[in-house]
């Protein structure tokens, strides 16, 4: 199976794997698709990680929004002593 070498040496996972050895197996040019499938995943794989660190940002934002309202919240509450 080449078709199935040739995808999976080119480090491809998923769908993207999937697509590369139907391409590869129907049309007999390992080249283009590779080289595209290659360059999309790769695409993709950094998207997801710029999107995971925006959502760490915001998280980290909000955590921090939340505990500096739960200082002030204590500190603005009376003191009753017994």
């Amino acid at each position: 199976m080449q078709a199935v070498e040739q995808c999976t040496n080119r480090g491809l996972t998923d769908g993207f794997l999937d697509s590369c050895i139907f391409d590869v197996l129907s049309t007999g040019d390992t080249k283009t698709f590779l080289e595209a499938s290659s360059e999309t995943q790769i695409e993709v794989v950094e998207e997801d990680r710029e999107v995971e660190e925006e959502n760490e940002v915001f998280i980290q934002r909000e955590f921090d929004v939340d505990t500096a309202k739960s200082q002030t919240d204590r500190e603005a509450e009376p003191c009753m002593a017994t």
